[in-house]
């Protein structure tokens, strides 16, 4: 299929180059809300620092409950500035039910631990 005259023809994610170079610019997940959805590193250590039991210890119930939730909250800034992003939305259920079955472990397993847990982050339950 041709490009009517006058048209540049359109580029690999459509629009023309022009478009594309426009909508480049006021990209509002550029920068630091693109940056919010991945936990680095330093974040990473602190949260493992400030939640395990003993020195070794990266994947207790209270560990893995709180790196999902530092999850949980980068992707729904995200989806704040983009409602349509489906797939992210899916990736956010997935994780909301992975930390809710953890929870529900946690509650059955060790009752204290689960109430401290969800007193430190702030959690509703």
């Amino acid at each position: 299929m041709r490009p009517k005259e006058g048209r540049a023809p359109k580029g690999p994610h459509g629009g023309t180059a022009k478009d594309r170079k426009r909508y480049s610019k006021t990209d509002p997940c550029k920068g630091k809300a693109t940056l919010d959805m991945v936990m680095n590193p330093a974040r990473r250590k602190e949260i493992l620092s400030s939640f395990k039991r003993h020195e070794k210890d990266s994947g207790n119930c209270e560990v893995q409950v709180a790196l999902l939730t530092e999850r949980i909250v980068g992707l729904t800034g995200h989806l704040k500035l983009h409602p349509k992003d489906y797939h992210s939305r899916r990736g956010l259920a997935f994780l909301v039910s992975k930390r809710t079955r953890l929870l529900t472990y946690l509650r059955e397993k060790e009752v204290e631990r689960y109430k401290s847990l969800i007193e430190r982050l702030g959690l509703r339950k």
